[in-house]
């Protein structure tokens, strides 16, 4: 659909401070919290940690193995190995390592925290509940053991028990920035903006000097229809960190509310401090398209999926560009049929791909996926108009004047109201 804007900006579990870890294999190397709690100062293994912390895999290793020949059984010592394995993605040998710390240490709640964070990491969804619930049994003052399990939650879409588990970290350590940090993002994606801005708040006072943080309470005043103050915050970021892209993009959409000139210097910023920033792209292809600079607007598409090949908007709107330059176009439809792999179910982009194939005269599938972006958004009319376009190609009369009738009913205005008025008529006169 024309100038569709299907940009999510809320990622739930962005990394903002150090000790929240994610489930994706670019963050499954940090499972292993490795508390460093009490170790002999010039030991290996406060050697291994110190080694660990500065990156030196190879020594840390190495001092985490003498640590172990002194003593079999220190429980540290196996999980700094885990984290070793970890980095170099050896997830079998990381296993290994943690269940022979619980095989000694049946009790120690961080290693059980360290293996349900690993087995998250690797979708076995329903032994990491058992077993993070079971690490906050053994260690209820064990803070991570709840951010883990609060985080699998929220892989879930369990927002609910996910909140509980944040809070639950929040009582014991009031200065957790994680657990603000998901508690915020979580009310965020619940349009809890008070409760988010709350969150956010604290976490901001705990890590002034965050721009992520500045950053994710400027999109709570956005989403919160508070231009004002998310520009402040968007700014703040900027200031801290002045080649801190997402601020740039955040402060194009406030732009955007004002002027597209002013969104378009600000996206125009972002990509110069980073080319790769898709969304920089999408949002000015998004401009152009607006102002029908077509051919800036395709560059711009162009250069968001070379940015992000993953970018399923970008293939949407591209599809749509090239598809109304040239009805038919190959690209158009390869286009058009990522966005939909890439992100099922989406209206505008069934819309998208369904109007396509009625250019390439494949009406079973227009039809199709039309009607399907109609069934998730029966009040667009634009794919009402669409699907009667298909329906009549098919010899559906019926069906197709039904669905003009529908469109102008529910917008006199939309884009191709007129078409939509001319073929109601004429189907009408025909019927009579």
């Amino acid at each position: 659909m024309k100038g569709a804007d299907m940009f999510s900006f809320l990622k739930l579990r962005q990394v903002i401070l150090a000790g929240i870890f994610l489930f994706s294999m670019n963050s499954v190397a940090r499972a292993v919290p490795l508390n460093e709690g009490p170790s002999r100062p010039g030991s290996p293994l406060q050697e291994g940690l110190d080694h660990l912390s500065r990156g030196r895999v190879d020594e840390a290793e190495a001092k985490f193995k003498e640590a172990l020949k002194d003593d079999p059984n220190q429980v540290k010592a196996l999980l700094g190995l885990a984290h070793v394995a970890l980095l170099r993605k050896n997830q079998e040998k990381a296993v290994e390592y943690i269940k022979k710390a619980i095989e000694i240490a049946p009790k120690d709640a961080e290693a059980h925290a360290s293996l349900g964070a690993l087995y998250a990491s690797q979708k076995k969804e329903k032994e990491a509940e058992t077993i993070l619930k079971k690490a906050i049994l053994l260690g209820p003052a064990f803070v991570p053991s709840y951010l883990y399990l609060a985080d699998l939650y929220v892989k879930h879409k369990k927002l609910e028990a996910a909140i509980e588990q944040y809070r639950a970290a929040v009582r014991i350590d009031p200065n957790n920035g994680p657990a603000h940090l998901g508690l915020g993002s979580v009310y965020l994606a619940l349009k809890s903006f008070d409760s988010a801005l709350s969150a956010f708040g604290r976490l901001i006072a705990l890590a002034p000097m965050s721009p992520e943080a500045r950053n994710l309470r400027g999109i709570t005043y956005l989403k919160k229809e508070m231009p004002k103050e998310a520009l402040e915050d968007f700014q703040a970021a900027v200031k801290i960190a002045p080649k801190y892209v997402p601020a740039y993009i955040n402060s194009g959409d406030v732009y955007l509310l004002m002027g597209e000139d002013e969104a378009a210097a600000a996206y125009g910023e972002a990509i110069q401090l980073f080319p790769g920033a898709s969304d920089a792209h999408f949002k000015l292809g998004m401009i152009y398209q607006k102002q029908e600079k077509i051919e800036k607007a395709t560059d711009a598409y162009r250069k968001a999926i070379s940015a992000d090949p993953k970018n399923p908007a970008a293939h949407n709107n591209l599809a749509w560009l090239l598809d109304e330059e040239e009805a038919g176009s190959n690209e158009a439809l390869t286009l058009a049929e990522k966005a939909n792999e890439l992100s099922p179910g989406v209206p505008a982009f069934l819309d998208t791909l369904g109007w396509i194939y009625y250019h390439h005269q494949r009406y079973d599938r227009a039809i199709g996926r039309l009607r399907e972006a109609k069934r998730l958004n029966p009040d667009d009319p634009s794919i009402l108009y669409h699907l009667g376009m298909a329906h009549y190609r098919q010899g559906m009369k019926k069906e197709a004047l039904a669905e003009f009738k529908k469109a102008v009913g529910l917008n006199r205005s939309f884009p191709d109201a007129e078409k939509a008025k001319e073929m109601a008529a004429k189907l009408e006169q025909r019927r009579n």
